[in-house]
């Protein structure tokens, strides 16, 4: 239990750590949830509010006023002119995308009542598979776009006294500010998320966002920015734990030791000791070494703490580590390489940071002159995220087509079997893209194709495609790439010959060159083909031989049905987020036939085709076809 202030001034140590404080400190048990979840309890203040004056506060921002419209009354001078004060923007519409930067439009929440926006972000995947998803649900957040008004509740006035209307409204004008900063937070789309609380005015004083800003400065590896708005808040939010803790970090980290030590020192006294790792970092800034306690649950202020440090990453603390903790490593220039490349595998799969991001970190790590000489033999002998690592150096070094081509298609072939094929492409988009497509490398087609359309290089990959129509006459290698990369240019919306207009005749190239396709393969084509709104020459009947029983889940029909009405009725929005909750966090290639289908179409029914074929290759590509 947490002493009371009388308790604690009992203690002769405590009276005299009360007397020297400088900072304001609180009992506030802390909890380890993830990041971007819901904030910890407000304890009961220990310390006198006084000593707040001694806090070094930064200048307030000054906010410059709305001056709204500016009009002229023709039968007066030029002196005549009349000020129209605009209404203050609602919270909840701020954004920082509009239509021209990739933004849904203003009018993205007509139609839809305000419970079911909320109940929609509440079910957003926390982590998406799919670098389209992710793509929709950024622009989702960040659109500028205000939401309907909520409907007052019957008999309020019984249920809240008047006077606590004001801060009850005043919570409410920013909820779905709210909603949408941690639904960016739990994505780990830090950028974003800075982005989006940089331009909430500085009146707003919500915990949770200010919270929000501070631990997304940590993990974009802005110390001085966070520790400078830290300190601002520690001045409203002296009883909370977590703005305790950063400031004992700040302090450190900056060189204040002894102003560090003795926060330290105050939350030890107060209980607040449920944080071994955060302590064992806090005493390597003393000098005190210590074995770090292993971890599966990393905060910002942790990872903010350990890069300060230098220090290795705890045992275990990759292994389930939430989007926000991977993008901080995978972006941390002082991180260990292994482990910053580790990080940016498993980041750059998910579609958190991107291709160039994972570049530098495999850049990053150290080879052997004689491994970069034999970069595939020595790849062989070792594993994981070296192998591709050392693969991606030579790759680069290499200046002969035909051999870059021959490293790149083994480091293809290596993250395959690790699962991280669309990380691969990602990173290798431009390097494949740079080889150009002559009837010296058809056989490299096959290899070259997948992966532009997999990085959206839609024109490049077609490049190969025409390359093997035009060698598929004299060289098996080519028919065999054609077979492979029509279902994706179609998906995609490249241009097909005539005589390869349906399934039935892919079947037919595919028996030719003695592949057959992945088991699903022809029905979830055949499903995603009609979705954009194209027709097949093979039946439904015929594709029913080659379907799969065992088959994916099928969502909830209420989502489908609810999908279809939203896309019917225009609601972009409330479309866009039934999709994603429609698809899950095993993204399109782990979604049912039917549940693809049903987001292709309905994305493209309120304009959003390029993004519908997006998913749907994604999905060709997860299912191996």
């Amino acid at each position: 239990m947490n002493a009371s202030p009388v308790d604690l001034c009992r203690s002769p140590r405590t009276a005299i750590l009360l007397g020297l404080a400088v900072l304001v400190y609180a009992a506030a048990p802390y909890d380890n949830r993830a990041w971007g979840q819901s904030a910890e309890p407000r304890p009961v203040t220990l310390v006198p509010q006084d000593i707040l004056g001694s806090v070094p506060l930064a200048p307030p921002e000054v906010v410059p006023e709305r001056t709204g419209i500016t009009t002229v009354d023709p039968n007066l001078g030029v002196t005549g002119i009349e000020i129209n004060p605009l209404a203050d923007i609602a919270p909840e519409a701020i954004g920082i995308l509009g239509v021209e930067d990739g933004g849904f439009g203003i009018d993205m929440w007509r139609g839809t009542p305000r419970n079911v926006i909320e109940g929609l972000l509440q079910r957003l995947p926390s982590r998406m598979s799919s670098r389209g998803m992710r793509d929709l649900a950024r622009r989702l957040l960040l659109s500028v776009a205000p939401p309907p008004a909520a409907k007052p509740r019957a008999f309020a006035s019984t249920l809240a006294s008047a006077h606590d209307l004001p801060e009850q409204s005043a919570a409410n004008s920013a909820q779905l500010l709210i909603m949408r900063s941690q639904r960016l937070a739990e994505l780990g789309e830090i950028p974003a998320l800075i982005s989006l609380l940089s331009v909430v005015p500085g009146h707003l004083e919500q915990e949770s966002l200010d919270r929000l800003h501070v631990e997304a400065l940590f993990l974009s590896h802005e110390r001085e920015e966070a520790c400078r708005r830290a300190r601002n808040s520690i001045a409203i939010y002296h009883e909370l734990a977590f703005w305790q803790k950063a400031m004992v970090f700040c302090n450190m980290a900056s060189g204040d030791l002894d102003r560090g030590m003795l926060g330290l020192d105050l939350l030890r006294e107060q209980g607040i000791a449920d944080d071994p790792l955060f302590f064992a970092l806090a005493n390597q800034f003393s000098g005190v070494t210590e074995m770090l306690p292993a971890t599966d649950t990393l905060s910002p202020l942790h990872v903010a703490m350990l890069m300060a440090l230098e220090a290795p990453l705890p045992a275990g603390s990759l292994d389930n580590a939430v989007p926000g903790i991977l993008f901080a490593i995978a972006t941390a220039p002082n991180a260990i390489p292994a482990e910053r490349a580790a990080a940016a595998e498993q980041a750059s799969a998910q579609g958190i940071v991107d291709g160039a991001a994972l570049g530098r970190s495999y850049d990053a790590m150290s080879f052997a002159p004689e491994q970069l000489a034999n970069a595939i033999g020595a790849a062989a002998d070792l594993e994981g995220t070296a192998a591709s690592a050392l693969l991606y150096q030579a790759v680069r070094r290499e200046t002969l087509p035909a051999t870059r081509a021959e490293v790149l298609r083994v480091a293809l072939e290596v993250a395959t079997q690790v699962n991280l094929y669309v990380a691969a492409v990602e990173v290798y988009g431009q390097l494949i893209s740079d080889i150009d497509p002559t009837p010296q490398m058809a056989w490299f087609a096959e290899t070259a194709g997948r992966a532009l359309y997999g990085a959206r290089r839609l024109m490049r990959a077609n490049d190969w495609l025409a390359l093997s129509r035009q060698e598929s006459i004299i060289n098996p290698q080519a028919s065999a790439a054609v077979a492979a990369l029509w279902p994706y240019a179609r998906l995609a919306g490249g241009e097909i010959l005539a005589a390869e207009g349906g399934l039935e005749d892919w079947h037919v190239m595919r028996e030719a060159t003695g592949t057959e396709p992945p088991l699903g393969a022809t029905s979830l084509l055949g499903t995603s083909f009609q979705a954009l709104g194209e027709s097949d020459s093979l039946n439904w009947s015929d594709i029913v031989a080659h379907g799969d029983l065992s088959g994916k889940p099928m969502p909830d029909a209420a989502f489908l049905y609810a999908l279809e009405d939203a896309s019917e009725a225009r609601r972009v929005g409330e479309t866009v987020l039934l999709s994603l909750i429609v698809l899950g966090e095993a993204g399109p290639a782990g979604a049912h036939a039917l549940a693809l289908g049903a987001v292709i179409s309905s994305l493209s029914r309120v304009g959003l085709t390029r993004e519908a074929r997006a998913l749907a290759v994604e999905a060709a590509l997860g299912r191996g076809i």
